[in-house]
């Protein structure tokens, strides 16, 4: 079974954040020609202006205990973590979060990767016992958001390995606006968020926008 991963690049200035993504351009050139099993190895960063970190979204096909013997012991993703290491380019440890895939679309069916204006990640604690209900909801919202929002370029709805409460949705953008006015204004955005508002404990939203390193398909 495949997995995704979110991780947590903690890069600490313009500068080392830079660097961390020089790095990346190289480990995507070495993804793309040697591993196959590698779907998705996409960076963004905040837009927050005192967040230097770096962001991956990453999608694997093959079992999650096997992700350092396929990526991590290669020799240039020890290079790259060598290099960090070398320029103290990361201020704590990398951290990565496993979700596997509960609905939606990276990219839609028979069209090209776009590039994307503006990305947003939404992670949804839901009260225990609850989590079933709401991936199900979402997975309906996903669906008609593929249907009816030709400006949303992903939604993908995911669901935490290690913590079955919290529930992820990444997405894309072609630009703020198709967040804010287009998918915010779908009846379908507004009914689910009536339907699973009692479900949840919290709710993190956080904008991104694309580092130009990395590959989607």
């Amino acid at each position: 079974m495949g997995f995704f991963l979110i991780a947590t690049l903690p890069s600490h200035s313009v500068e080392s954040r830079d660097k961390v993504l020089k790095g990346l351009e190289k480990m995507t050139e070495f993804v793309k020609a040697n591993e196959p099993l590698t779907k998705q190895y996409y960076f963004y960063t905040s837009n927050s202006g005192d967040d230097f970190k770096v962001y991956g979204f990453e999608e694997y096909d093959f079992e999650v205990t096997k992700l350092d013997e396929l990526h991590g012991d290669s020799a240039a993703f020890k290079s790259f973590i060598g290099d960090v290491e070398k320029h103290k380019l990361f201020d704590s440890e990398l951290l990565l979060n496993f979700y596997v895939k509960v609905a939606g679309f990276v990219n839609r069916t028979g069209r090209k990767v776009e590039p994307s204006g503006y990305i947003w990640v939404a992670r949804l604690f839901t009260k225990e016992g609850q989590s079933d209900f709401v991936a199900e909801k979402l997975s309906a919202l996903a669906a008609e958001v593929e249907r009816t929002e030709p400006k949303t370029l992903t939604y993908v709805v995911l669901k935490n390995m290690n913590n079955p409460n919290e529930i992820l949705v990444f997405e894309r953008y072609t630009d703020e606006a198709a967040l804010t006015h287009d998918h915010h204004n779908n009846p379908a955005f507004v009914a689910t968020g009536k339907a699973i508002a009692d479900s949840l404990e919290k709710r993190i939203t956080t904008s991104y926008y694309e580092s130009g390193v990395g590959f989607l398909q």
